[in-house]
């Protein structure tokens, strides 16, 4: 185990990220970057980037952000962006516009886009990008409103105002998704004669003979692990 108090940092203020990593038994801390997403997303969009671009760059930007403030240690960033007909769509402000998002959005498939980050001295050691489909119900009105008198203000908290970890998963008829591609943080380099039950023993950012790191870059051996892994390459 490491002797760092602190081996993680996330770049983000979301409960749903930081729920997903106290589950998975991932010691952290919690510092939110702040950026202007707004000028951000208006510049890519007029550069004619594509969501899963914006998603990334605002990522990484997050996590060099507080990269910049603590030498040494490791920073998650992530961000979600929703596209539906061409549309970005980004959290609503209030119920209301929740409201009018959902109602633009039921009937018809839509794009959730999550980017992931790894950041170590400012430097990018590591990044996923997870696209999901999502399939929409053409509920009624009426359930809308069932819906929103019942999540309230949680609405706002995530983009495409839906929390798949609870009654949010009722709007959908297929797919679902997370606001971070947590299993994807755990490909890493190993040997081909690493059986994957050893994987974790290995220094994800150790170098190898070649002087190629032997984390996160990459990996003949791929394969998306559970969380507790993650939970033990984090703490190493």
């Amino acid at each position: 185990m490491s002797a760092d108090p602190t081996p993680l940092i996330l770049a983000s203020a979301s409960a749903g990220r930081r729920t997903m990593l106290e589950n998975a038994g991932v010691v952290f801390d919690v510092e939110a970057a702040s950026i202007d997403e707004d000028a951000v997303k208006q510049s890519l969009g007029a550069e004619g980037a594509s969501v899963e671009q914006a998603a990334e760059t605002l990522a990484e930007l997050k996590a060099r952000r507080i990269s910049a403030r603590h030498p040494g240690v490791l920073v998650l960033g992530s961000d979600s962006m929703l596209e539906c007909q061409g549309r970005w769509f980004d959290k609503a402000e209030s119920v209301e516009e929740a409201r009018e998002h959902l109602q633009a959005m039921r009937g018809t498939k839509h794009r959730l886009v999550t980017s992931a980050v790894l950041v170590r001295d400012e430097g990018r050691i590591w990044h996923h990008t997870a696209v999901a489909e999502m399939t929409m119900r053409n509920f009624s009105d009426a359930w809308l409103d069932s819906y929103l008198q019942d999540v309230g203000e949680r609405a706002c908290a995530s983009v495409g105002c839906y929390q798949v970890e609870g009654r949010g998963l009722q709007l959908f008829a297929g797919s679902t998704a997370t606001s971070l591609p947590l299993s994807a943080c755990l490909w890493f380099r190993c040997s081909t004669s690493c059986e994957p039950r050893e994987c974790w023993r290995h220094d994800p950012f150790r170098k190898n003979d070649a002087g190629r790191c032997h984390g996160l870059a990459g990996c003949p051996f791929p394969f998306a692990a559970p969380a507790w892994l993650l939970a033990r390459i984090l703490s190493h």
